[in-house]
């Protein structure tokens, strides 16, 4: 069980980074 909360926390951590790497890119093309 340990491994997959891992994986899952992994993902999700990742998940979160795109959407504010995207949020960001959207706040520069905005200005």
């Amino acid at each position: 069980m340990p491994k997959n909360n891992t994986t899952a926390r992994e993902y999700a951590e990742r998940t979160l980074n795109k959407e504010n790497v995207l949020r960001q890119f959207i706040a520069d093309i905005r200005g």
